[in-house]
């Protein structure tokens, strides 16, 4: 039987579920990405494009977590994506979820570049 977990001052309990999902969905982009890089990237910009705002809109108001940047990670991989294709954007985005750590103040500034 598992012991009961704490949450930490964010919301998340300590082996956070939300980071679990956030690997998932940076191993998605990169996957997407490696594909975008073969032909038929139009097509594969817009379905990265529409699984982010997918994931915007269903997934992340229902996570205990809150994302420490600003802008947050799914405004930064919509952004990248749209600015540079999902091949690019893709790795841009796995990359923001990467750095994501309690650690990081809750704020902190990381505009797409």
């Amino acid at each position: 039987m598992r012991g009961k977990r704490s949450r930490n001052p964010d919301g998340c309990f300590d082996s956070c579920a939300c980071c679990d999902i956030f690997g998932l969905f940076s191993g998605l982009l990169l996957l997407g990405s490696a594909a975008a890089t073969r032909a038929g990237a139009p097509a594969l910009d817009r379905a990265g494009v529409a699984a982010i705002r997918g994931y915007r809109r269903w997934l992340s108001p229902r996570m205990p977590c809150q994302c420490r940047f600003t802008p947050t990670c799914g405004a930064y991989g919509l952004t990248a994506v749209e600015r540079y294709g999902l091949a690019v954007g893709g790795r841009l985005a796995a990359d923001r979820v990467r750095r994501c750590r309690p650690s990081v103040p809750r704020g902190t500034q990381d505009p797409v570049r």
